[in-house]
């Protein structure tokens, strides 16, 4: 006998047959993504080996405990977190962003 919690778990988790099919863009999207993400892999890869003993900064506690501020703690690609700028993304400040993304069409 199912309980109410199996139930509701195979409703949420079956697939239908319709989902399991993805349109050739879908197909074309996902092995272009796959050639990206596997090139872009070995890059980190022959970068890490080449730059693993290479020291970037000193750290102390106070830095750590104040939540890592001004420090490098992390390689991002996609934004980034400057004290002085603010946010920016992929080398774009938030503001430039904002300012020149499309502005809403009224009524629309």
């Amino acid at each position: 006998m199912n309980t109410l919690f199996q139930r509701t778990a195979q409703k949420c988790f079956s697939v239908s047959p319709a989902s399991r099919t993805f349109s050739s863009a879908s197909v074309i999207l996902k092995q272009r993504m796959e050639t990206v993400i596997a090139d872009r892999q070995q890059e980190v890869m022959a970068f890490k080996k080449e730059h693993a003993n290479t020291v970037i900064g000193e750290v102390d506690v106070s830095q750590i405990i104040g939540g890592m501020r001004g420090i490098p703690g992390m390689l991002y690609e996609t934004s980034k977190l400057d004290p002085a700028e603010g946010i920016s993304y992929r080398g774009t400040p938030l503001f430039d962003i904002v300012k020149n993304a499309p502005k809403t069409i009224e009524g629309g």
